[in-house]
């Protein structure tokens, strides 16, 4: 194997361990974020990192079928919204950046 094989090799598994971090710091915020009622969404919030040899993508969500309409509401039965998801990344955009920047250091 010669060092371009070897640095891409690297580089790749340095992709997949900062969006597992990501994931991981996503999922503990959104679920700090998400209102409790009996706890099942908070408990069922997770993430999952799909990886290629080009990208690694990272999704966090749950798999409840009212989560949506927590997040963003539904308006023609009088549910407010209860953001929890999206607040997990927008308002943690700093710390997220930190964490690739430094996973991706070579």
């Amino acid at each position: 194997m010669n060092k371009f094989d070897f640095a891409m090799i690297q580089m790749r598994q340095k992709m997949d361990r900062a969006a597992q971090k990501v994931g991981m710091f996503v999922e503990g915020q959104a679920k700090l974020n998400a209102p409790v009622d009996t706890g099942d969404l908070r408990n069922s919030i997770s993430h999952e990192v799909e990886s290629t040899e080009t990208n690694s993508k990272v999704y966090v969500g749950s798999n409840k079928e009212y989560a949506a309409t927590v997040e963003f509401g539904f308006s023609p039965k009088g549910i407010p919204a209860q953001p929890y998801l999206r607040p997990s990344v927008e308002n943690n955009l700093d710390q997220i950046e930190a964490l690739i920047t430094r996973e991706l250091k070579l």
